[in-house]
């Protein structure tokens, strides 16, 4: 972060399990309470802490860091009287809550990677997401204890802030989901969905992604996305291979930009040696395909494929691949 920068001052505390401390003159500390997991246990749940925020946050940096347990989880920033009730853990169905409703009134802030205990989402300097006054943050929480011992952990975010100037860029989110899997039994596979933009955004994508980051589980052995259209036209944005347990968000430095872009390629390639055929979920034994990034345009981009696997384009006793254009794909 660039040092000449100045930096937020820490904000309020929240009197409840959750708690928000000073981490430093830049950070904001927000603590999740423990979860309790027994042997073999998979467990669901919310989690939200008020930021009790009197004015807007420019969030540069987000680091996480847990305990053992934790699947995976994504988390939000949602006004603070959308959700409404007291911090802490909650069904999320009691508050009606869900990712739709909460990228409409607000937006992601940050997702884990499968497994991961500590990771770092990176923007350039004075380059930001923007929380306004008054929200909260809510994360959907997936706990999977695989060992012979009951686990009990805890989530904590750390946002690292900065003050807006006239030279400050705000990104927005971009997310493609890819939910109709159909893992094939013991093969490898891919599964390709290209979503355009242009009908959505009146034109084509020509700004500046600058973080991404990649979803998959267990099976899932890489990652690929490539620009559809423009000066561009099929050159990787990004790419990653291996197993789940590291981080595997990036900054792109310098940022990707394609003037005349038409939108996303997306692949997502797995090793299914099992048999039976494993499909989209958020369970430790179910897969899936999501491209998650942060971009200069001035909406967010949500996208998925539901209505099938795809087109076969390719298949043998071995591998098979299929593709898919986008079901639906939203400029908000």
């Amino acid at each position: 972060m660039n040092a000449a920068l100045a930096l937020l001052a820490v904000i309020g505390c929240a009197s409840s399990p959750n708690e928000i401390e000073g981490g430093g003159d830049s950070n904001i500390e927000v603590s999740f309470e423990d979860i309790s997991v027994a042997p073999g246990e998979e467990k669901y749940t919310c989690q939200s802490v008020n930021l009790n925020n009197d004015e807007p946050l420019y969030v540069n940096i987000v680091t996480s860091d847990s305990g053992s347990g934790w699947h995976h989880s994504n988390w939000f920033y949602a006004p603070e009287d959308k959700f409404a009730g007291p911090d802490g853990s909650w069904k999320c169905a009691d508050r009606g809550f869900d990712a739709v409703s909460a990228g409409i009134a607000g937006g992601p802030i940050f997702a884990q990677s499968t497994q991961s205990t500590g990771e770092a989402q990176v923007l350039p300097s004075n380059t930001a997401i923007r929380i306004p006054a008054r929200h909260q943050i809510i994360g959907t929480v997936h706990m999977f204890n695989a060992s012979d011992e009951p686990v009990s952990s805890a989530m904590k975010l750390t946002l690292g802030t900065i003050q807006r100037d006239e030279e400050t860029k705000v990104v927005e989110p971009i997310v493609l989901t890819h939910t109709a899997l159909a893992l094939p039994k013991n093969k490898t596979s891919q599964f390709t969905m290209n979503c355009l933009a242009t009908d959505q955004i009146g034109g084509t994508f020509d700004w500046p992604i600058h973080y991404v980051l990649p979803h998959y589980h267990q099976l899932g052995t890489s990652l690929s996305v490539r620009a559809i259209g423009g000066a561009r036209d099929g050159e990787e944005i990004f790419s990653i291979e291996g197993a789940v347990g590291e981080p595997h968000g990036k900054t792109l430095t310098p940022p990707f930009q394609n003037l005349g872009m038409e939108g996303f390629s997306v692949s997502c390639n797995y090793l299914s040696p099992g048999n039976s055929s494993v499909g989209y979920g958020p369970g430790a034994s179910d897969e899936m395909c999501v491209f998650f990034a942060f971009s200069e345009a001035p909406f967010s981009l949500a996208g998925d494929v539901f209505s099938g696997p795809g087109t076969i384009t390719e298949s043998d006793a071995t591998y098979e691949s299929r593709t898919s254009s986008c079901d639906r794909l939203i400029a908000l």
